[in-house]
């Protein structure tokens, strides 16, 4: 209990910090939106931020507690649209709090982590809000997939928040990433392999790479598809 609350305060403090709401904690996980009461404009790049320093508090939470712990791991997803926020509940009992699609697939896309080796995903639509305020080139970033994750029907095209731009240092092995994805849309199974396998020789593994990769092993093996999108069965 100690240790889990310690965790939860630092992490909080980040997101009262970048102005954003502590809707709930759900056991170890803290569900948190930004644009209610009041309006934020720039409500999906405080969020980003949030996930990236909540990282970076969480790994120095963790370093900090005594021999025998083990690590803290965290995972986030972060999704932009419109929800209902307000006071829900019984009579007894109610909360401030939103819900909607919109957080339906936040939560989603923080499972896909597990998926895809990495801790920061966020859908397409987070991304389009960055890039409009103009804010998009301070992150460094990375197409993943479109996944169609369970409930829905359509993909979504979601991205890894690797860090922010000036603290990133691994431009060389995430060009090779970005031509191995362009490859595997173009169906050339070839290049995306030495792509993706040169990706875990620079960066010593990757998620992501390891992923594609054994996507591709699955389509030579006649067990997949070159589908546009992957079909999540689980949340």
């Amino acid at each position: 209990v100690e240790l889990l609350n310690g965790y939860l305060t630092a992490v909080t403090e980040v997101i009262l910090k970048r102005r954003g709401v502590v809707d709930k904690y759900i056991g170890d996980a803290v569900m948190a939106f930004w644009g209610a009461p009041l309006e934020e404009k720039n409500h999906a790049y405080l969020a980003c931020v949030s996930a990236l320093e909540m990282s970076a508090a969480a790994e120095t939470f963790s370093g900090a507690q005594g021999e025998g712990t083990p690590p803290i791991k965290t995972g986030y997803g972060i999704n932009t649209g419109d929800v209902i926020v307000g006071n829900m509940g019984s009579h007894q009992r109610f909360d401030y709090t939103a819900i909607g699609d919109a957080v339906n697939l936040a939560s989603r896309l923080e499972g896909l982590n597990k998926e895809y080796g990495t801790e920061i995903i966020a859908s397409s639509m987070t991304i389009e809000a960055i890039q409009k305020s103009g804010k998009l080139g301070e992150f460094a970033y990375r197409f993943l997939d479109r996944v169609i994750v369970k409930g829905k029907n359509e993909p979504v095209p979601i991205y890894e928040i690797l860090n922010f731009k000036e603290n990133f240092s691994g431009s060389e092995w995430l060009a090779v990433y970005e031509k191995g994805v362009e490859a595997f849309e173009k169906q050339d199974a070839v290049v995306s392999r030495q792509c993706f396998e040169r990706v875990i020789e620079i960066k010593g593994d990757d998620g992501p790479s390891r992923f594609f990769l054994k996507r591709l092993e699955d389509i030579e093996k006649g067990d997949a598809s070159w589908e546009a999108a992957t079909k999540m069965t689980h949340k």
